[in-house]
């Protein structure tokens, strides 16, 4: 009896384990997202805002309310090459570099992770419509050296689409109220 419990356990633990590795073969580790909202502003206004690093912590959902343990270092100007860094006990570790800026069209951005060796990118793309623009933000990355990396990988853009879309309505806001 004792050999078929031990054997019974066995096949539990291998069958626990072929599941995690078909869910991490079959969801992989990639994910991405998109929102986008429309601002009534030009570009440039929206840009401005946008590619000043230093502004994010006023509209973004990534903010001292929600990690008030946080603490953000920028270097360079607004636009290509600035860096914002942040340390805090729920963001964790991590840097976002504006790689490449145009006021018209948007910019892009590369994220690190440093807590996990992750890495992502961004972009934020601008677009007329009616008498605003359209901004369309979205990110890409994998879950490479996370936890279950296929179930993370399926779960972030349900986990970003709420911080997304509240750091939208915060551009929003801030844009257009001018502050």
């Amino acid at each position: 009896m004792k050999k078929v419990l031990i054997g019974c356990g066995g096949l539990v633990v291998v069958g626990i384990l072929a599941i995690f590795a078909l869910g991490y073969m079959i969801l992989g580790t990639e994910w991405s997202v998109e929102h986008s909202i429309v601002v009534n502003a030009p570009p440039e206004d929206v840009h401005a805002v946008l590619t000043d690093l230093r502004t994010w912590e006023e509209w973004s959902w990534w903010n001292k309310e929600r990690d008030p343990s946080c603490d953000w270092d920028y270097t360079g100007e607004p636009g290509t090459g600035m860096k914002m860094e942040w340390i805090g006990d729920t963001f964790g570790h991590g840097t976002l570099t504006i790689t490449q800026a145009d006021p018209a069209k948007g910019f892009s951005y590369a994220m690190e992770f440093l807590d996990y060796d992750s890495t992502a990118a961004g972009e934020f793309d601008y677009a007329a419509e009616g008498g605003g623009t359209r901004i369309t933000w979205s990110s890409n990355g994998t879950t490479e050296g996370m936890f279950l990396p296929g179930l993370m990988a399926f779960a972030m853009p349900k986990m970003l689409a709420p911080a997304f879309t509240e750091g939208l309505d915060g551009l929003k806001a801030r844009v257009e109220g001018g502050s």
